[in-house]
């Protein structure tokens, strides 16, 4: 069973299905979970599986992240000049909107 506030966020890519209804002595199973967050900000939630009387739980956090959003300003800029001399300078400026790193 998979407890979270908002539960489109977390996803069990095959159903949770792996394990079966019951686990033989000395056995295991794997359940993959899957994260995708709907929102900005931490999140918190638990994995639970149970039977026999007895469960057995995980704790599960994350956080919410913007993508890498690059802006520029100013947005738009026209030169003009006479020719063969230099107009002033303007300066554009970039800026990470986002809460993740850009990249290369």
């Amino acid at each position: 069973m998979l407890t979270w506030p908002r539960r489109y966020e977390l996803h069990l890519p095959d159903g949770g299905k792996t394990c079966g209804a019951a686990l033989a002595a000395g056995a295991n199973c794997s359940v993959d979970v899957a994260f995708k967050p709907g929102s900005r900000g931490p999140k918190s939630g638990s994995l639970i599986a149970s039977g026999g009387g007895m469960t057995a739980m995980a704790a599960l956090s994350g956080s919410g992240e913007l993508p890498a959003q690059l802006v520029v300003r100013p947005v738009e800029q026209a030169f003009s000049g006479t020719l063969n001399v230099q107009t002033a300078s303007v300066n554009f400026t970039f800026t990470n909107a986002g809460d993740a790193s850009s990249g290369r």
